[in-house]
């Protein structure tokens, strides 16, 4: 698609999956990516060092069962390194995307 477009270097942001995706890209092709950042990303894989499920894992669980902005904000703050910028309305709107397809919270409960 990239080419498609005629466009010589990109930037990526990846979330979770997309992180995978998002590094995959740039380690095959490092000279067509600007800037990657990566939120949610994982590893792919169990730690030996880290106790499971993560904290972030943990509260995206919750956020799941109790999809309400407190939750989301607390998700938030493990999954992103400076939230300053993060506003209300952000928060609404990603909540709102979240409760529009219930039937998708279900399968994650």
């Amino acid at each position: 698609m990239v080419d498609q477009l005629d466009i010589a270097k990109i930037h990526l942001l990846g979330n979770s999956m997309g992180g995978h995706s998002s590094v995959a890209f740039t380690l095959n092709w490092p000279e067509r990516v600007g800037k990657l950042v990566l939120m949610g990303g994982g590893t792919g894989g169990m730690s030996l060092f880290t106790p499971m499920p993560t904290e972030g894992i943990k509260r995206l669980n919750q956020l799941y069962r109790q999809p309400t902005i407190e939750n989301l904000k607390l998700m938030m703050d493990i999954f992103v390194f400076d939230t300053s910028d993060l506003t209300d309305a952000l928060f609404e709107a990603r909540l709102n995307n979240m409760l529009s397809r219930r039937d998708h919270l279900e399968k994650l409960r």
